[in-house]
């Protein structure tokens, strides 16, 4: 593993995107099978008698030679009641001996704790290794081996964003996560009629704040009359006497208000949530505790009348292993259905978590608003099965979802693209509850948008998930469809509004041939579309009725037009400028010059901002009017500016703050190229990418250059005469901290690292610097309010830099370099989007 890999592993391990592992001491499947008659000590893990050889008691699980053959088990009316049956009796005929045993060795002090574990026919124990090796010796025990950590689950840090419930309430507007509407959810509720009612969904995670208002009325527990009963909707593996649920780091609460939650932050609304914690209080999940959980899934308190149609697991480990095969195929052999989030360790080959990567599970990736699977999302294929993995994506990028306490946050990771796959699912047994695992499969295959072609593949499997497609096909409805056209001309890629008998309004885009096709629950509709450069039509009263297609179509007309036309010059010797970039504000159209700097853009009546930028130019906006039928010459004459590049290196940790560096730079029109950073891996700029420019701005909200491995990127960049203004709360910490050795910094920057300070410290311009006058404060007013701990540093040699800020309490807040050199270099130890 590089350095730079295991950095950015580092990093995300401290934020909800990474559900980082802490896995040690591999099970395989293997290791079970009919070795009664080996000795003790051949049945006991390697690791395991490692970790007793202190002589300290540690939790330890014994797994007992039976096990259950599914398939064996007869069909019946009730396979439920059969598989869990099966299990109960085979773990109580198994485990009797080594349940006495163990009570014994306790009596004697050897053992601590026991937990007989009837899902997978263990027995989960805290004991020395007299214990070990006492349950070891008995015949109908297979293997003896630790319980490990299998997850570690960290709580949220700076790079998620919360909102507190004061200033959130309840959503009234438009829904409230991109998610939502990128998987067409709004459109199964509204126009299939169909929320998740009659569907209940499990959260197996970190518990759930049950009275979190977007979660309170549709929590199991809680009665049409307000009535409270926890005992079958809740249970803690961890900590079996908390009866009320709870979730101290926000993971859980976070999934299940994307699952089922209410104003348009969960995927099935109309579902009913049921919960189990797996995650002690730092985080750990233990490989018992997962048993336990899936266990009670099987038969909350006692009753299999109680449980979950769909599971929820937002959690896998990004190494392979086998532990929860035999969980996984008991809760499937009870028709329940089980999604498991790809895991957080690509863009690379291979990279499936587990039990993800198990065979016949079915595990989901992430994609982001733009249809492209995250960067970090794990990748196939599974080294356990040929079978497609993931078998889709769906959206996990900063997505918005409950948090603990009433309120509301950004996370994102496979963990936020889980609970839309599996509210999806929930809608769609709300439609069919006849669906097979496998009939759902195919469904959630056949209707994916494909994001990353050729499909299937093992980045994006199957494409996107896209709730509304597939539950399409599983419901009696009706069908409107139709043209929209102009002058007899169809015309594509235009929205078509359709309003439902609720006042719902659904969007949908014409195909090539113009026509539009949604599915709806019988009912009177209201159809309206306004392209660009058309009247707005609209056509009311609209039956459909269910198993029947109406066919409406829609005709526009086309707005009186103008035309702007005009030469775009140099100040500098009125030369004609090629490739300048020509944007109408507010309308979807921009257009580039000619080889004679000519345009021409034909435009609706009305008036019009138009932008004129190219780089190496200074941009120029004018306003025009346009009469119908007339012309009007608009001509530009850019200045020259220096080449700029904008570097975005907050994309890829959710921190992008270059709208705020964009929005500056246009509003002292300067035109400049942006180079975002979606993927550390991926997405890097090279000395070819900053080398035609003569000025790069680094935006680097939370790492740094040398971070990303950047150093000799922007040694050489310097090296060539380019300017460098680089500004961020952790460059200083990262790029000059004790170990560094970022040549940039310390050569060319020439600057030592003097710690954190004070985001409260306000900031003065130094004298004699350009900054001088300068002073201010960050956070508040219109800032991102993003700074926590700002960087300190000082010149190592007070000749080739200066300070350029400083803070009150002395030291410098940024530095300027580069006399006596080619280039130019400033460097803020604060974020600029902070003042």
């Amino acid at each position: 593993m590089t350095p730079m890999r295991q950095r950015i592993g580092l990093l995300l391990l401290s934020s909800t995107i990474a559900f980082g592992l802490t896995a040690a001491f591999l099970w395989n499947a293997a290791h079970f099978g009919a070795i009664h008659a080996a000795p003790a000590s051949d049945k006991i893990d390697p690791a395991l008698l490692e970790m007793l050889a202190d002589g300290t008691a540690v939790r330890f699980i014994a797994d007992l030679a039976e096990r259950v053959d599914f398939q064996a088990i007869a069909p019946s009316t009730d396979q439920h009641t059969a598989v869990v049956q099966t299990l109960q009796e085979t773990a109580a005929a198994s485990q009797v001996t080594a349940l006495a045993t163990l009570d014994a060795l306790a009596a004697d002090g050897d053992v601590l704790a026991v937990r007989p574990l009837w899902i997978v026919n263990s027995i989960a124990a805290t004991g020395n290794m007299t214990a070990v090796q006492t349950i070891a010796s008995l015949p109908e025990v297979a293997l003896v081996r630790p319980d490990v950590v299998v997850q570690e689950i960290g709580p949220a840090d700076v790079l998620s964003t919360t909102l507190l419930a004061t200033e959130t309430a309840v959503v009234t507007g438009p829904v409230a996560s991109w998610g939502i509407e990128k998987i067409n959810a709004p459109a199964v509720w509204h126009g299939l009629g169909i929320d998740g009612s009659g569907v209940t969904v499990a959260i197996m995670d970190t518990g759930v704040d049950w009275q979190h208002p977007d979660l309170a009325d549709n929590y199991r527990g809680k009665g049409a009359d307000g009535s409270i009963d926890h005992s079958g909707s809740w249970f803690n593996a961890v900590f079996p006497t908390d009866t009320v649920p709870v979730d101290t780091l926000g993971h859980g609460t976070h999934v299940a208000g994307t699952a089922v939650g209410h104003n348009g932050i969960g995927v099935a609304p109309g579902a009913k949530w049921i919960a189990v914690n797996i995650a002690d209080a730092k985080g750990f999940i233990w490989e018992s505790d997962v048993h336990r959980g899936n266990e009670w899934l099987l038969a909350p308190n006692g009753d299999v009348s109680l449980a979950p149609d769909v599971v929820n697991n937002s959690w896998s480990s990004p190494l392979p292993n086998t532990r929860f095969v035999d969980d996984i195929a008991a809760l499937q052999a009870a028709n329940i259905q089980v999604v498991f989030s790809a895991g957080n360790s690509g863009p690379f080959s291979g990279s499936i978590g587990y039990p993800g990567g198990y065979p016949d599970v079915l595990s989901v990736g992430a994609s982001d608003e733009m249809d492209e699977v995250a960067w970090f999302s794990s990748r196939g294929p599974s080294s356990q099965t040929s079978q497609l993995k993931p078998w889709l994506v769906a959206p996990g990028w900063q997505i918005w979802s409950a948090q603990p306490g009433g309120g509301y946050g950004l996370n994102s990771g496979t963990s936020m693209a889980a609970p839309h796959l599996t509210g999806a699912i929930a809608l769609l047994l709300s439609a069919n509850p006849t669906l097979t695992r496998s009939e759902i499969n195919q469904i959630l295959a056949d209707t994916a948008v494909p994001i990353d072609p050729p499909q299937p593949n093992n980045d994006s499997g199957w494409g996107r998930l896209d709730a509304y497609t597939a539950v399409s096909g599983q419901v009696f409805v009706g069908t409107l469809t139709g043209q929209l056209l102009a002058a007899g001309v169809p015309l594509p890629n235009a929205v078509v509004t359709i309003t439902t008998p609720s006042g719902a309004e659904l969007p949908f885009v014409t195909n090539g041939n113009g026509r539009f096709t949604a599915n709806l629950q019988s009912g009177s509709y209201t159809i309206t579309s306004k392209p660009f450069g058309y009247t707005q039509t609209t056509l009311s009263n609209i039956v459909v009725s269910n198993g029947q297609t109406t066919t409406r179509n829609l005709t526009v007309n086309k707005l009186p037009t103008g035309q702007v036309e005009g030469t775009v010059r140099a100040v500098n010797g009125y030369a004609p400028l090629a490739n300048v970039q020509i944007r109408v504000v507010g309308t979807p159209l921009t257009v580039r010059t000619d080889g004679n700097g000519r345009f021409n853009i034909t435009l609706p009546v009305g008036t019009y901002p138009l932008i004129a930028t190219k780089t190496s130019y200074q941009q120029q906006q004018a306003e025009v009017w346009l009469a119908a039928g007339t012309a009007v010459v608009q001509n530009f004459y850019l200045a020259d500016a220096p080449a700029i590049l904008l570097v975005d290196s907050g994309r890829w940790h959710f921190s992008s703050q270059a709208a705020l560096y964009s929005e500056a730079l246009t509003n002292l029109n300067y035109s400049f190229d942006t180079w975002t950073i979606g993927d550390p891996f991926g997405d890097l700029p090279t000395l070819a990418t900053l080398t035609p420019y003569d000025a790069v701005i680094w935006s680097s909200p939370h790492d740094s250059p040398g971070y990303l491995g950047l150093n000799n990127v922007i040694t050489d960049y310097l090296g060539t005469g380019g300017h460098l203004f680089v500004s961020g709360q952790n460059v200083g910490a990262y790029d000059g901290g004790t170990g560094s050795a970022q040549v940039w910094w310390h050569r060319d920057l020439a600057a030592s690292f003097l710690g954190k300070t004070a985001v409260t410290n306000t900031i003065s311009g130094s004298d004699d610097s350009l900054f001088a006058g300068l002073s201010f404060t960050l956070n508040g007013g219109s800032s991102s309010n993003n700074q926590i701990a700002p960087d300190s540093a000082g010149p190592q040699n007070p000749i080739f830099t200066e300070p350029a800020f400083t803070f009150a309490d002395g030291p410098a807040a940024g530095l300027t370099a580069g006399y006596c050199t080619p280039f130019r270099l400033v460097y803020l130890g604060f974020g600029l989007e902070g003042v």
